[in-house]
């Protein structure tokens, strides 16, 4: 088997800003040492917000390959969520996987990647997204060629929100509705979301990447059942917008929604319904130049058919939010051409 060094795998890793080597294997983080600093010592007070930043949400290996084989091993750490995949998509089409809904502590195995007649063979490894992930082998067969998919020359999606923007309950990471939109919009992502989170403008730290060619927003859900106003929006874009003055930015209404403990219909603990709430966001993304609010309705179907738990998609729901996602970002102009 020829295994990939340490510089290869960085060399071909998108939706990646840091790798760390460990005695667990190589680890590969979505955040900046700035911003990963910001969750780590949140997470001295709120362990699960440590968790879920250190979870490789979007982080992908994206290269070009003759081998016939993949092999891959991996070491499972923390959970925001019990399950774990391991996706290989070639030339566009998913091909195989590795893992279960209740992974243990290691992930491996050997996917063929194709015909052996084939000359090459574009290949995306995607790492899973509510587990931490330490890579400890990705190999291919003995002789094969390997380069990086130029991966930079593609344009930049900045993802920002809260648990449905890392993934969850997509059984799948290249099944979320961030990557399903990126892979039809042509983009490369940077998944930077937080499980639980909420429009924080202390946690935009330091700017995540240079220059994104689009950012989309999806937070609100959890302000809104904690009691918070929409008008903390305001802050939070206006940091991104300081920071990015020419980035398109879309704004994500929250979905519609149906827990048992606090409905679409219910009264927060401020008195506020979901759909005042939605009102008032609406007017705050209007005052930022440049912003763009998405509505629900343009992103999921109002109903629980695509709901795993009346607030999170299941891997169906993930993948069509994605779908009418990059349907809309493409109609009305944001997305690149």
């Amino acid at each position: 088997m020829r295994a990939l060094t340490r510089d290869e795998v960085s060399r071909c890793a998108t939706g990646c800003s840091l790798v760390r080597e460990t005695d667990q294997g190589l680890h590969l983080l979505r955040f900046t040492e700035p911003n990963l600093a910001y969750w780590d010592e949140l997470g001295k007070t709120d362990e699960g917000a440590a968790i879920r930043a250190h979870c490789s949400a979007g982080v992908v290996l994206d290269f070009t390959t003759d081998s016939v084989s993949l092999t891959i091993a991996t070491r499972i750490g923390r959970a925001a969520r019990v399950g774990a995949a391991l996706d290989v998509w070639v030339d566009g089409a998913m091909v195989g996987y590795a893992g279960t809904p209740e992974a243990g502590e290691t992930l491996e195995g050997t996917v063929t990647l194709g015909d052996p007649s084939a000359a090459r063979r574009h290949v995306r490894l995607h790492l899973p997204h509510t587990r931490e992930c330490f890579l400890r082998e990705v190999s291919l067969d003995d002789g094969a060629s390997f380069a990086p998919a130029a991966p930079t020359e593609d344009p930049l999606l900045l993802c920002l929100g809260d648990s449905i923007t890392q993934g969850m309950d997509a059984l799948h990471p290249s099944l979320t509705y961030t990557s399903t939109a990126a892979r039809e919009l042509g983009m490369r992502q940077l998944n930077n979301a937080i499980g639980g989170w909420r429009f924080v403008a202390e946690s935009l730290v330091a700017p995540p990447v240079e220059a994104p060619d689009l950012i989309t927003v999806a937070l609100g859900t959890n302000d809104w059942s904690s009691g918070a106003s929409a008008a903390e929006a305001g802050p939070y874009l206006r940091r991104l917008r300081d920071w990015y003055p020419d980035a398109p930015l879309g704004v994500l209404e929250p979905v519609w929604r149906d827990p048992a403990d606090l409905p679409e219909g219910a009264a927060n603990p401020a008195g506020q319904r979901m759909p005042d709430y939605r009102s008032e966001l609406r007017q705050i993304v209007a005052a930022v130049p440049g912003a763009h609010l998405v509505p629900m309705r343009s992103l999921l179907p109002v109903g629980p058919l695509m709901l795993v738990d009346g607030v999170h998609p299941n891997t169906l729901g993930h993948v069509l939010y994605g779908q009418n996602l990059a349907h809309w970002l493409r109609s009305a102009g944001l997305a690149p051409a």
